[in-house]
């Protein structure tokens, strides 16, 4: 099987909007035939934290200490490090926690070895979901950054949902009680968070809205229950310990190389997204053509080329990051309407 970084170069920027019909079809046959493979490092701004939760049905907590003290996983430098603890949401399971991790090849081999040993001793079924936490100084105080993070967010959640099921079509069937869309809460105060970007150039006055739309009260802490949670948010400027945006639409997986994706996503929205590749008038066309036209969740499970190919230009930098989200947005393209049911290998 042809390689198709043999073909095209990983680290230029392919532009996908520009390519003829005849180019664009021998580029997507190029991802049809090419099975993703795990990457010892993603490129990623160093500075840049983040930290996941694995939740995972029929996970025993004991064995899976001994194996994290095994594997002197359990604390590093004397600071507490990976752990297993029980999750009320999966009852006959529980939810294994990093640490703060970077975009390096010893945190992804920490990865690898976690899930290596998930595959062979628990399972992801009905309950498991799969957090992203991403450090949120990552948008370092800046109001314009977090105003074209909605705005990303609300024009193509649907593209973000899809690609969030992993290596499954559908969502997992409690996603509207653990992380319902929000697409449609950020439209219906639009006007008000632009007045606020406009108008003021504190980032608290734009977070402390979105935390009442969203939470219905800042920091009530049992308030999380959509796609994106902003409750453990103390500033958007400087390192600090659980001060993180967390992303909740993930379906479960044990599979290293989706909880790379999923990552690789989320900065590259949080960095590439909200600044160098922002483009404004797409962004605006594109809401105009969809608003609401697409904003079920029943509807999130089929495929938007056009816009998943647009999305990828607004969002990664590299072509090997294009490659790699829209191999796992497309998945075969197959669709589906059972619940959490698989698609065919994409991932070696």
């Amino acid at each position: 099987m042809e390689n198709i970084f043999k073909t095209i170069n990983p680290n230029e920027n392919l532009i996908l909007a520009n390519l003829t019909a005849n180019e664009l079809a021998d580029f997507l046959a190029l991802i049809d035939n090419y099975m993703l493979d795990y990457r010892t490092y993603l490129g990623l701004d160093p500075s840049v934290t983040y930290g996941l939760e694995i939740e995972c049905d029929w996970l025993r907590k004991k064995p899976m200490q001994r194996f994290l003290a095994r594997q002197n996983l359990d604390y590093i430098s004397e600071e507490p490090a990976w752990q297993v603890t029980k999750d009320f949401s999966v009852p006959k399971g529980g939810e294994v926690t990093s640490p703060i991790l970077s975009d390096s090849e010893v945190c992804w081999e920490q990865l690898n070895l976690i899930c290596q040993y998930l595959k062979k001793h628990a399972k992801i079924k009905k309950y498991a979901a799969g957090h992203v936490h991403i450090g949120a100084n990552i948008l370092n105080d800046d109001t314009q950054k977090l105003w074209h993070f909605l705005n990303l967010w609300m024009t193509y959640e649907n593209i973000i949902y899809r690609f969030c099921y992993g290596e499954y079509l559908t969502p997992r069937p409690r996603i509207m009680g653990y992380a319902m869309p929000v697409a449609d809460l950020i439209r219906s105060h639009y006007e008000l968070f632009q007045d606020l970007v406009q108008n003021n150039d504190s980032i608290k006055d734009l977070f402390r809205e979105i935390c009442q739309l969203f939470h219905r009260d800042t920091f009530k802490k049992n308030c999380r229950n959509e796609a994106l949670n902003f409750n453990n948010v103390k500033d958007f400027h400087s390192f600090q310990i659980r001060n993180t945006i967390e992303f909740r639409c993930p379906n479960g997986s044990i599979n290293p190389i989706i909880w790379q994706n999923n990552v690789n996503l989320f900065v590259n929205m949080l960095t590439n997204g909200v600044g160098a590749l922002y483009q404004e008038d797409i962004i605006k066309e594109r809401e105009r053509i969809n608003g609401r036209k697409y904003n079920n969740l029943n509807s999130y499970s089929d495929i938007y080329l056009k816009q998943a190919l647009e999305f990828s230009d607004l969002i990664f930098a590299r072509n090997i990051d294009k490659i790699y989200f829209l191999k796992q947005y497309l998945k075969n393209n197959e669709v589906s309407t059972k619940i959490l049911k698989k698609a065919k290998p994409f991932t070696k």
